[in-house]
């Protein structure tokens, strides 16, 4: 009965660890990992040259334009192998750019027209400010698919319309 129980409790403590970790806000040391990962897989898979975006935030909560502009830095670092282009129903997304710098606002309206932040998601909606490491996965996650799809020539065997 003792290993039954023990079991149990693992799988709540584990539950409870990830209910947890996903309400912890991302760093912008967390950021800035996940980012390079990404460009060092971009560099290898697009024969891109090494990045020289600067990435070092510190442990401090990542706010809403510091994401946009670290998915900013990469966007313009694959923009040269682009194959296709967006979606035009991208450009008809509303976003919200309370809260953000001109800047800022205009970094995100690229991103948006350009399918790499959902219009629905929290980064181009505004309603949270900051993000747990799930909603920024989320978001990482959305960019490398349409950075997958526009930087990708599909045969035209199996994919007609395009």
């Amino acid at each position: 009965m003792k290993p039954v129980r023990l079991f149990s409790v693992a799988i709540l403590l584990a539950v409870g660890a990830n209910q947890a970790l996903a309400q912890n806000p991302v760093t912008q040391k967390e950021v800035d990992n996940a980012c390079k990962k990404v460009l060092s897989s971009f560099s290898a898979n697009l024969n891109l040259p090494t990045h020289s975006i600067k990435l070092n935030g510190g442990n401090t909560v990542a706010t809403r334009g510091y994401i946009i502009q670290r998915f900013h830095s990469m966007f313009t670092y694959i923009k040269p192998k682009f194959l296709r282009k967006p979606d035009p129903a991208f450009k008809k997304s509303k976003i919200d750019s309370k809260g953000l710098s001109t800047v800022e606002a205009a970094l995100l309206r690229t991103l948006v027209d350009n399918g790499f932040v959902q219009s629905t998601s929290p980064l181009a909606t505004g309603k949270i400010t900051r993000f747990s490491t799930t909603e920024f996965g989320t978001d990482l996650g959305k960019f490398i698919v349409q950075a997958a799809e526009l930087t990708h020539k599909s045969d035209p065997k199996y994919s007609p319309r395009r």
